[in-house]
């Protein structure tokens, strides 16, 4: 698997996590639910958000490398 689809699937697995975090938190509006998105939910979607970007900038350091070196 390539660093760019690598992140393609993390920013895919993000955008479905925070779609069934949404679809959980209908159902489930209490104190505890909005501490495990502040300290667990959130913290996540920001690391899966930051790894992409990462495995993207990668991605484009391999490409460049890659012409560089013929």
């Amino acid at each position: 698997m390539s660093l760019q689809a690598g992140a393609g699937g993390l920013e895919e697995a993000r955008k479905v996590l925070l779609a069934r975090w949404r679809q959980v938190r209908e159902g489930w509006d209490d104190e505890v639910a909005r501490r495990f998105g502040d300290d667990v939910i959130e913290p996540l979607l920001q690391d899966l958000g930051r790894a992409a970007e990462a495995m993207t900038a990668a991605a484009t350091e391999e490409a460049q490398a890659r012409r560089d070196c013929g």
